[in-house]
Order: C-alpha cells, then structure tokens, then sequence
C-alpha cells in the first residue's frame, strides 16, 4: 500500500508540474487527434438535454465543456480529477456563468462523491493508464453510475498496424518526450507518460477488468489505427 501510495504522489505532483502546457501537450501526443475523439465519446454518450454525467481524470475540463456544450442548462456535468491545479485552470477556462450546468470538484477515483446510481454516463479520457488499481476504479466506477448507464473510456493505446507501429514507437518514445519536455520543462514528465502508454494493458485486458467490475456489452473501438481506444460498457 506504501508503494501505491508513493505513486499517486508521484503522478499528481507530474501533472501538477505541466498543468500550464497540459492542453498543448495533448495535442502533440495525440498528433492533433485529441478533439476528434473527444467529439466521438460525447457522440457515442446517448445523452440528453436532462443527464447526469460526470467526467473523471477531467484535467482541465475539455471533454466534460464538450458534454455541458450539448446538454445545456438542463442536466448537470461534474469534471472530477485528483489535481488541484488542473482543477484550478479547468474552472478558469470553462466559468459556471457559462456554463451553467458545469462544475469541477477535487475527487478520487477510487471514492467518487456521489450516491450509487446517481450519473447516467461516466467518462474518462486519458487518466486509466495513470490509475495504479484500474479494476478498483471501475468498480466505483459503476456503483455511481445509474442502472443502464454509459461508461466511456477513452485511452491512448498501441496500434497493431505493422506500418503504424514502425512509426508510432519512434515517435512515442523519442519525439514526444524530447518536444514535450521543450514545451513543458518537464522532461521526466513525459517520459513518464510515453512509458505508461506502452506499459499500458491490451483493449482486450481493460474489457476484462470492466467485465469483471460488473459491466455488460462491453465495446472495444479502435481509433485512427488504434493509437487510441475506446471502451464503451453498461452497467
């Protein structure tokens, strides 16, 4: 527990670091990709003008503006994420008096605080790979999520294509820490980061983990050759 403890200390104090680069350097890690696949998650939602939907691993509220962009006034969006300071810019970018439906709180995956069966979609992009306890997290995951619910998981993954591959890794590994560190001052950062993308478990390994949390019709949809994932589950 020492150790997982360790880590998440570790993890909060790295994003706490490139808060002020976070949405440049996420562009450059998904090759310009980032909002493409964010508009497929508020997509593939379901939701409507009267949901509850809670945004985890927020950052600095991107995908959860895009959801209060189409709710409206109607339902209700919460960005949550562990980083005070991403909390932080989050509320600077996006302003309750525009966007009435929004609001960012400092939480725990692990400890959402919010009653069971209380959103009916819950998202996370970019945040599961950081996550010591995946399966932990999805089992909270669903216990907030209504009967039915959406559970939206979107990730950077590793492409199959040999193609791909061949220039994916260079990039991955070379490339992105080298251009983030420039940008960010944080060299470590992202080597921290392009390791936990190929550190990080197969789609088939994150469906089992979410079956086993006890979600249902899981979905595995690859994105632009699969540098990206998405996970959709029911509860």
């Amino acid at each position: 527990m020492e150790n997982i403890s360790k880590e998440k200390e570790y993890v909060k104090e790295l994003f706490s670091a490139i808060t002020p680069a976070y949405d440049l350097l996420n562009t450059i890690l998904s090759m310009g990709l980032d909002k493409k696949w964010r508009r497929f998650v508020i997509d593939s939602s379901g939701i409507s003008e009267k949901s509850m939907v809670l945004d985890l691993c927020t950052g600095t509220g991107e995908l959860a503006a895009g959801f209060a962009g189409k709710i409206g006034s109607g339902g209700m969006v919460v960005g949550m994420d562990f980083c005070p300071g991403m909390i932080g810019k989050a509320k600077l970018k996006f302003p309750q008096k525009e966007y009435p439906s929004l609001s960012f709180v400092e939480g725990d995956v692990y400890s959402i605080p919010y009653p069971d069966n209380y959103f009916d979609c819950i998202t996370a992009a970019f945040g599961v790979r950081n996550l010591e306890d995946p399966g932990k997290a999805f089992v909270e995951i669903r216990r907030a999520a209504k009967p039915g619910g959406r559970i939206i998981i979107l990730e950077l993954t590793r492409p199959a294509n040999p193609l791909l591959k061949a220039l994916y890794f260079p990039y991955l590994n070379v490339f992105l820490p080298l251009l983030g560190g420039l940008v960010s001052g944080s060299f470590g950062a992202y080597r921290y980061l392009a390791r936990t993308i190929s550190d990080f478990l197969s789609p088939e390994e994150v469906k089992g983990l979410m079956e086993g949390a006890g979600l249902k019709k899981i979905k595995i949809i690859p994105l632009s050759g699969g540098i990206a994932t998405v996970h959709i589950g029911i509860k």
